[in-house]
């Protein structure tokens, strides 16, 4: 799944540039793969209400894209994270991940410092000991996949540009275990991937006009019992057959789109932006608005 170009913000990508990386975390539930998503706290003072990977700035303690990823996980909804919540996953014997080879080891003694990182001494599937930090082991139940490309949001200045992590978890044994901090989301939720490569009544696209162009931005109505629960405490989506519906939409529906392309090898069944639009016909369920400004609140 390691295909992404890292490059491709271009000149967008510079010294100065405001870096911010999000987790993709897939599951399999009853032959479908999930990505987590939440909604972000009507509280938020940036994109309040909105559906979201969880994710964030990245800091300077941050050693990587990946810690920065599972860093902000852990805050928003409390995904597991040995460099965040130590003691409540490291004991001796314990079977852990290492993340550089993403081979499952034994922690056979650690140091908790102050402050991250925390040294572990791990034993290797072939009977080497090796020293190492919380920085590059994470619980058995979640697997790293990749990082895709960055992504570059030229309406910011400096350029916002963002990183997606991908890792792959356990359903049972992390998704049924998290829960939304309500300070930063209200809700946590399912999505499945396969949806984002169909033509349905629950697809609708809306062209903006922006100083640079025009932007097809897709949304996809989620409902929130698709494998998971749900879980939330305000209830502002539509209701419908037990589930709150969710509204998918912007940057967070383009890596979705483009994460379930890799994922079950094959296009959309529709065209993402005007240029494909002679190779992928839009659809007569689509609804297109003609806008001529950038809404304000869009997280393109």
């Amino acid at each position: 799944m390691d295909v992404y170009n890292r490059g491709d913000a271009g000149r967008l990508l510079t010294l100065q540039s405001k870096k911010s990386s999000v987790l993709l975390a897939l599951c399999e539930r009853e032959g479908e793969i999930y990505v987590v998503l939440t909604r972000r706290a009507s509280k938020m003072r940036k994109h309040a209400g909105q559906v979201a990977f969880p994710g964030g700035k990245n800091e300077d303690t941050d050693v990587n894209d990946y810690n920065c990823a599972i860093r902000e996980a852990y805050e928003e909804m409390r995904f597991p994270s040995l460099n965040e919540a130590p003691l409540e996953h490291l004991s001796k014997g314990k079977q852990v991940r290492y993340v550089l080879t993403n081979e499952v080891v034994d922690v056979l003694d650690f140091h908790i410092e102050p402050t991250p990182p925390h040294y572990v001494t791990i034993r290797m599937p072939d009977g080497r000991e090796k020293q190492t930090t919380t920085e590059r082991l994470t619980v058995k139940g979640v697997e790293f996949v990749c990082e895709m490309e960055r992504l570059a949001q030229p309406n910011f200045t400096p350029p916002m540009v963002v990183t997606p992590v991908v890792v792959k978890m356990d359903y049972e044994a992390v998704y049924s275990q998290l829960v939304p901090n309500e300070d930063e989301c209200n809700a946590v939720f399912l999505a499945p991937l396969s949806m984002f490569l169909k033509e349905s009544t629950e697809h609708s696209v809306f062209e903006l006009k922006h100083k640079t162009g025009t932007y097809r931005m897709h949304h996809f109505n989620v409902k929130g019992d698709g494998g998971g629960d749900g879980r939330g405490d305000e209830g502002d989506g539509e209701g419908g057959d037990g589930g709150e519906v969710f509204d998918v939409w912007g940057m967070t529906a383009d890596v979705i789109i483009r994460v379930a392309s890799v994922v079950y090898q094959q296009r959309p069944h529709f065209s993402l932006n005007a240029s494909e639009d002679h190779l992928y016909p839009k659809s007569h369920d689509f609804v297109h608005i003609q806008k001529s400004t950038t809404n304000p609140s869009s997280k393109m």
